[in-house]
């Protein structure tokens, strides 16, 4: 794999910020981290709602497989579908324990 540098981001005309959370994406996969990138980098509203894929079935060894999941126009399995994103998602609520104990803390926006 070509080291991500400048020179390779503009001789191939990539864009580096898109790169740099590509490669996140592959790296950190199923460590827990990806909810975090996107609430920081503030695309959750957009990635969230997209179909969360699986396998490429169609076209592979799984076409002739019982998998009973609706696939995308490439092939892909859509494990799910529908998912939804408020403003509110970028802040967890405060316990109202917490709250309880500190009258001066207020709920955060949308819980």
């Amino acid at each position: 794999m070509p080291k991500l540098s400048n020179k390779f981001v503009t001789d191939n005309g990539l864009n580096m910020r898109e790169e740099i959370r590509r490669e996140r994406t592959i790296e950190l996969f199923n460590e827990g981290f990806r909810i975090d990138d996107l609430k920081r980098w503030k695309t959750a509203e957009i990635e969230m709602p997209q179909d969360m894929l699986g396998i490429k079935k169609s076209g592979t060894e799984y076409e002739s497989t019982n998998l009973k999941y609706p696939t995308n126009i490439d092939g892909c399995i859509i494990v799910e579908s529908e998912r939804t994103w408020g403003e509110k998602n970028y802040l967890y609520p405060i316990p109202s324990d917490q709250i309880q104990l500190n009258p001066n803390l207020k709920q955060n926006p949308g819980w």
